[in-house]
């Protein structure tokens, strides 16, 4: 079952992808589109847990939350790559915390998403090149299929062209751009650098000793995608325009962008490892608006951790696919 592939009716990862661009001034602008040509790569994406089925794991029918998430997080990326979202049995939402952590539960999980990963590499693929990405639960599942299927395979560590895996837990070996969770794949330093990872946890501030991401410390991996070789840079925020957008000014296109918002520097102090995300100095006429850590703060802004800087991201995979090439 998919929730995206190329030339699926009513396809949550195509349609109308057209943005707005506001700027500090409340200036709204269009924002110009990427180059065409993605057809030479594919995108394997994997949705964070989304699912509000009853049980343990989800079942394989999609359901709003994958669109809405499809949509919110991997549409823009069809601009660049024929996009591939294969629905799996993932842990639930509602379901009782024990049973939603349980090992037969994470089981399920990871064989329903291997299936559709050998289904999609066996059939579909055709020796595309490949970029992976996914959030939260969906980079926890990717990690272990990286892990196990692309990090001991030569031939399809040739084939990859990056991974997204952010908003979960990719580990390095402590001083070192590769280790911990992979033996041979390392972190993303730079935009002509491909076969390597971008993650990252985005918070406000040092995230709690109670906090679900950022830890332990400094084996995790965080690499600012608005800035791979280091340092703070701008970050380059685009949202849905209506549903999961933060209010703000509301153009007619489907999704709008807040350039410079927000500054984005990898942090690592007090046993912790995070994207701290520091608001742009703004005057009082800037109408864009500011998120917040909604879920609380050993959650920090998570939810948000892809739009942020999804901007950034598609740069870095439009950079990354001409390395590729050359």
């Amino acid at each position: 079952m998919w929730l995206c592939r190329p030339g699926l009716a009513g396809n949550p990862c195509a349609g109308d992808l057209d943005i707005t661009s506001v700027s500090a001034t409340g200036a709204q602008t269009a924002s110009p589109d990427l180059p065409a040509g993605g057809e030479a790569f594919d995108c394997f994406y994997v949705y964070p847990t989304v699912s509000l089925e009853a049980g343990p794991n989800a079942d394989l029918t999609v359901q709003p939350t994958e669109i809405d998430a499809a949509r919110r997080q991997a549409a823009q990326f069809s601009r660049l790559c024929n996009v591939w979202a294969p629905m799996y049995r993932q842990r639930t939402l509602i379901a009782p915390s024990p049973t939603v952590h349980s090992a037969a539960a994470a089981e399920i999980e990871y064989s329903s998403l291997l299936s559709a990963w050998n289904d999609y590499i066996t059939h579909f693929n055709g020796g595309h090149p490949i970029i992976f990405i996914g959030h939260s639960t969906g980079t926890t599942v990717l990690i272990e299929l990286l892990s196990q299927y692309v990090d001991t395979n030569p031939a399809l560590r040739q084939r990859m062209v990056s991974a997204l895996l952010i908003g979960g837990y990719p580990e390095v070996a402590p001083g070192s751009d590769v280790g911990g969770s992979f033996r041979h794949i390392p972190a993303c330093r730079s935009a002509a650098q491909t076969g390597c990872v971008i993650g990252y946890n985005s918070y406000y501030g040092i995230p709690p000793a109670t906090s679900r991401f950022g830890r332990p410390g400094d084996t995790t991996l965080c690499t600012n995608p608005a800035a791979l070789g280091g340092g703070p840079a701008a970050l380059d925020s685009i949202f849905e325009t209506s549903g999961y957008a933060p209010r703000g000014p509301t153009p007619s296109t489907p999704f709008v962008e807040y350039p410079g918002l927000y500054q984005a520097a990898c942090v690592s102090a007090g046993g912790a490892t995070w994207l701290q995300i520091t608001p742009a100095a703004r005057s009082p006429a800037d109408p864009r608006p500011r998120l917040t850590d909604n879920l609380g703060p050993d959650w920090g802004l998570h939810a948000y951790d892809v739009n942020l800087a999804l901007g950034n991201l598609l740069a870095d995979v439009q950079a990354e696919e001409r390395a590729y090439h050359d």
